[in-house]
């Protein structure tokens, strides 16, 4: 409605978030988070609009400090996400922060919510995915939480028909970046750095 300047949003019901089944039923929050994603991308992009690139999210590695960050993760990222734009193909409009909280419960289906819409490749937005819950990071050993991630990423790589390895690197590059962010709106950077340590080190 212009005139009142309201929008009328549909409300999900029950509502519930896909975390809420995470991590005791991984390969529903798989299969779920898959379907959600694939149902987004089947619409083919705006040949116009004024949407960002995933370029320019990560113009970040040149415009915060990162001196809180260890800085052989940071020039690891930091190559590796320069490598992985000058290789991508096949962009598309992407959610852009499709994490389990972003995916709620409405009936018998799953809806995307809070999209950021940015264009990009298909594992950029799969590397947002929870692959490792906190519970799990308290109480594993390290090897633990390594063989976890390395099957998830292979599970999800295999549910949306992308490169396994490529998705692992941009899950490294989002930490970073995610860290970088944090950094810039004066929070704390520690758990994906932590997380990028675990998982890439």
């Amino acid at each position: 409605d212009t005139k009142q300047k309201a929008l009328l949003l549909q409300q999900a019901v029950p509502g519930v978030s896909l975390k809420s089944l995470y991590p005791a039923n991984v390969h529903e929050v798989v299969d779920a988070y898959s379907a959600v994603v694939k149902e987004l991308t089947s619409v083919a992009a705006p040949a116009a609009g004024n949407f960002p690139r995933v370029r320019d999210w990560l113009k970040a590695f040149d415009r915060v400090d990162a001196t809180r960050i260890p800085q052989t993760l940071f020039q690891k990222a930091n190559t590796l996400q320069k490598q992985l734009l000058n290789t991508a193909d096949n962009e598309i409009l992407l959610h852009g922060d499709l994490h389990h909280d972003n995916i709620l419960k409405h009936g018998n289906q799953w809806l995307a919510i809070d999209p950021k819409g940015i264009i990009g490749e298909l594992a950029f937005e799969a590397a947002a995915f929870d692959f490792i819950h906190l519970s799990e990071l308290e109480s594993l050993k390290i090897d633990e939480i390594q063989k976890l991630f390395c099957t998830r990423v292979s599970q999800l790589a295999e549910k949306l028909n992308i490169d396994p390895k490529r998705l692992s690197q941009w899950v490294f590059v989002r930490l970073i970046l995610m860290a970088l962010w944090f950094i810039e709106d004066g929070g704390d950077p520690q758990l994906p750095i932590r997380l990028a340590k675990l998982l890439f080190v």
